[in-house]
């Protein structure tokens, strides 16, 4: 019986070898087509390259990661990120505008104003409160920590002729932008202040 096992099998062997052979010419095929794709950083500034093309009045652009820092000839700044899909990479954020809509829910806003009264209660030693639908404006920057959302909520002290600013900083991170901590006060006199 061993020794009929041992005649199958070269026969076996022998009849699979045209299957064999192209198995091993697709996988050296596919192995080619992988190795001469270009890296994943080359095919993201290639996407970045064309859709910066592609908008009207952009000069250039800096990539920080996925994201793109767009210069336009009017001086303002786009921030675009990219996402890859399937071997594709396209802007997936504009983080303008996704910031712009973090600072547009009503519970954002509302915490924004919480740490406010926070901070100006810890430093006059009274209860505050903040008046609802109180202003605010926001502008995103890069410095060396990354993107980098500033809120900055203007306001008047009752009773007095000074003028104050609370200004907060957000970071984004992670997919999703998020604060770090209770902000700072400056104040102005007058009413020439901000």
């Amino acid at each position: 019986m061993a020794a009929f096992i041992n005649i199958i099998r070269p026969v076996a062997f022998k009849q699979n070898l045209p299957l064999l052979a192209v198995f091993m010419a697709l996988a050296t095929v596919a192995g080619i087509f992988v190795f001469l794709q270009p890296p994943p950083e080359d095919r993201l500034r290639k996407a970045v390259t064309e859709h910066v093309g592609s908008l009207p009045g952009a000069k250039d652009f800096l990539l920080f990661g996925a994201v793109a820092d767009v210069r336009f000839a009017d001086g303002s700044v786009r921030h675009l990120e990219f996402a890859e899909d399937r071997g594709a990479w396209a802007v997936s954020k504009d983080l303008a505008e996704d910031f712009k809509k973090t600072l547009q829910d009503p519970a954002v806003v509302a915490q924004v104003m919480e740490r406010l009264a926070k901070r100006m209660a810890a430093r006059f030693s009274v209860d505050v409160r903040v008046k609802e639908g109180t202003a605010y404006k926001y502008f995103l920057a890069r410095d060396a920590d990354g993107l980098r959302g500033t809120v900055t909520v203007s306001f008047a002290y009752l009773n007095e002729q000074k003028r104050g600013r609370y200004v907060e900083t957000w970071r984004y991170a992670d997919g999703r932008w998020s604060n770090s901590g209770i902000g700072s006060l400056f104040d102005f006199s007058g009413a020439g202040g901000p």
